[in-house]
């Protein structure tokens, strides 16, 4: 019996010997984020490449690359490659998950397979960055954000030309109020203006010239004209203006710049209006006689401002210069003229 157990062993330590020699290496499944496993019995090398050389027990084949589709830039975060991927000659791996790790991070993205526009040692930047910076369907205008720009101006009123009103009225006052909307390029350095607005002139006259006034109720006239002098002149307009200003080399958008800073700019538009005449008949000391109409005007104007950054707001001052012509029937007998207006400026922008 015990011959006969020594046979049985002989042979099949024989039968091993001859099965361990005639197979190849036992890959173990890859570890996640290392790509390659590691020879686990004796045998014939699995070479990893051209001229590998041959394995020995315990070492790690060669991994292949493992091209990582999407990746998180966030060591221990989960990230995908691609599958099946090749391990070895004969065999493939199944589809394979795992963290991102810091060696993965470090290494440039020829190497790790990372998408296109990852930032190597950093993190990978999103496929939807910068989408439409150079395409046909970006951002449209001037890219720049929107400002608002509120203001107060009051100064002087100088009428000049041919008639009976720009002959009587004295220089006057004027006050404007508005908010100014500011379309800014990407650098703040400039921004279209659209400006709409309400003013307020008052122009007192002199006993001279003189002029002739008949009362016309209805427009039928009535009566013999009067010889007349005109007291003072009133205007309401509201008025909208388009222009462009430039900001002295720094952004003019609020939360650009903390140090003070100067703007300039121009404008032109329209404004359209209603307005009354007050007169003095020679023949009555305390007589009164009024004319009243609507009237069109339209302006140019040039500005400078001196801009001082607050946080959420910068406060403006400044001083505006403009060049007016109106067209009016305010007095039946010559009731268009020109008039330069030099305003001074304080307002916030926001």
């Amino acid at each position: 019996m015990s011959r006969f157990k020594k046979f049985l062993t002989a042979a099949g330590g024989m039968m091993l010997a001859s099965a361990a020699a005639a197979q190849g290496p036992v890959v173990g499944d890859p570890a996640p984020g290392i790509g390659g496993g590691t020879v686990v019995s004796v045998g014939p090398a699995v070479p990893a490449g051209p001229a590998a050389a041959p394995a020995t027990i315990g070492a790690p084949v060669a991994p292949a690359p493992l091209p990582v589709m999407t990746a998180t830039p966030v060591p221990g975060q989960m990230s995908y490659t691609t599958g099946p991927a090749p391990v070895g000659p004969a065999m493939t791996g199944p589809l394979m998950t795992g963290p991102l790790t810091t060696a993965q991070m470090l290494v440039p993205p020829s190497t790790t397979g990372l998408v296109p526009g990852a930032v190597p040692g950093t993190w990978v930047q999103s496929p939807v960055a910068n989408k439409y910076g150079t395409n046909c369907c970006g951002p449209v205008g001037a890219h720049g954000p929107i400002g608002y720009e509120t203001y107060f101006r009051v100064g002087v009123s100088v009428p000049f030309g041919d008639g009976l009103l720009a002959d009587a009225m004295n220089p006057g006052v004027m006050f404007v109020a508005g908010s100014k909307s500011l379309f800014f390029n990407q650098t703040g350095t400039a921004a279209f203006v659209v400006d709409p607005h309400i003013t307020l002139t008052y122009n007192n006259a002199g006993p001279d010239p003189l002029g002739f006034l008949q009362a016309k109720p209805g427009g039928i006239p009535v009566g013999p004209e009067e010889i007349v002098t005109v007291r003072r002149v009133v205007r309401y307009a509201v008025g909208m203006g388009f222009g462009y200003d430039w900001y002295e080399n720094v952004p003019g958008f609020v939360g650009g710049q903390w140090d003070a800073f100067t703007s300039s700019g121009f404008d032109a538009g329209g404004r359209w209006g209603t307005g009354h005449v007050d007169y003095q008949p020679i023949t009555e000391p305390e007589g009164y006689r009024r004319t009243h109409d609507v009237f069109g005007q339209a302006f140019v104007g040039a500005h400078m401002d001196f801009n001082l950054p607050c946080g959420a707001w910068t406060f403006v001052a400044g001083g505006r210069a403009e060049l007016a012509y109106t067209f009016s029937d305010l007095s039946p007998t010559g009731g268009s003229f020109w008039e330069v207006n030099v305003l001074a400026t304080v307002g916030f922008r926001f």
